[in-house]
């Protein structure tokens, strides 16, 4: 198994004896509804594993990050990208439990052996890939999948601090953002105030305290605070050392990168070579 970590800028190209990859329908069975988004694949020597990432995206209506998920195909990954229950055309219900469920759902799809067989996936490197409410949704599907490789948290949003700082900038904004583009079945602000407690980065901490850990905050970022970081890690911190790679990175653009998607690139191939070189 290899990874590209070269290819940030340029293409690249089919070389001899290698299949060109592609983009392809994602569409998978999940207790929360059925799941569609896509699937990209990198060009394939015979014989060849690679590793997978699954990529999940943040509140929906914006961006989904499709950017980053060809230069990480074109880094060696298999590349799933799936949309949210409820949300951009998939079945079931838009909620905060439910896109975590949906979550841990598709990464056991994803390494079930016919799928490492069909797509030369390595089981053993997976990784969870979240940006802004995608990242709430990687650190709770984490805890619950211990056989990860590692979780990148780009701009992560964590319900749990805004009920625990009295700060309801942004959960008071869900219900009216729901009506226009997601399908519901449930008040989104009622939901958060509902399992915000379990939810949370320092209720997940110590699921976490041994695992490896890439947590980016974006220096810019209007839509989500600074400092949600810093009672998480304090958190780990606090149980001791450990053996996992956890590190946090402060990039200097906005919420969605717009101005460093080749530096989101190469920050996040960069520190998922590292991990995979670990034994």
């Amino acid at each position: 198994m290899k990874i590209y970590t070269e290819f940030y800028e340029s293409d690249r190209r089919v070389r001899p004896g290698e299949t060109m990859g592609k983009a392809e329908l994602l569409e998978v069975t999940t207790s929360r509804g059925r799941v569609q988004g896509f699937i990209l694949t990198p060009n394939h020597a015979e014989g060849e594993l690679h590793p997978a990432v699954l990529m999940l995206h943040g509140f929906p209506g914006i961006a989904n990050n499709h950017e980053l998920g060809q230069s990480l195909r074109k880094a060696g990954f298999v590349v799933f990208n799936p949309f949210a229950p409820g949300a951009w055309g998939s079945d079931g219900f838009y909620s905060f439990d439910g896109i975590v469920d949906a979550a841990v759902e598709i990464a056991e799809f994803i390494r079930s052996p016919e799928v490492c067989r069909q797509y030369h996936i390595d089981p053993e490197y997976v990784y969870v890939l979240g940006h802004s409410m995608g990242g709430f949704a990687a650190v709770n599907a984490t805890r619950r999948l211990p056989w990860t490789r590692g979780t990148i948290l780009i701009a992560p949003c964590d319900i749990g601090w805004y009920f625990e700082h009295d700060d309801m900038s942004f959960p008071v904004r869900f219900p009216e953002i729901a009506e226009r583009i997601l399908k519901t079945n449930e008040n989104l602000y009622e939901n958060a105030r509902r399992i915000h407690k379990d939810y949370s980065y320092t209720a997940a901490a110590e699921d976490l305290k041994d695992r490896n850990i890439l947590f980016i905050r974006c220096a810019q970022d209007v839509e989500i605070p600074m400092d949600i970081a810093t009672p998480f890690f304090s958190r780990m911190e606090s149980f001791g050392p450990s053996c996992a790679v956890r590190r946090l990175i402060i990039m200097d653009t906005d919420h969605a990168y717009n101005d460093s998607k080749n530096l989101m690139a190469k920050t996040v191939t960069d520190w998922m070579a590292e991990i995979a070189d670990m034994q």
